[in-house]
């Protein structure tokens, strides 16, 4: 399984849906369940894709030097 934890991208994206969570705990309580929800669901999207492409670029080079 590759590892994703030493990626500076990575850590940026995980504090960024880090600091969206608790600016949207603020949030009044329209906000929180229409803005927020968006916000929060990027942001761990972000988080994913960094880890799905982190897993993608190593099977390509398994399979190059293979």
């Amino acid at each position: 399984m590759a590892r994703y934890e030493h990626l500076p991208i990575y850590r940026d994206a995980l504090n960024l849906a880090v600091h969206f969570e608790k600016m949207v705990a603020g949030f009044s309580r329209y906000h929180k369940y229409t803005l927020g929800t968006e916000l929060r669901n990027a942001s761990r999207q972000a988080v994913k894709l960094v880890i799905h492409a982190n897993n993608q670029t190593d099977k390509l080079q398994s399979s190059r030097s293979g």
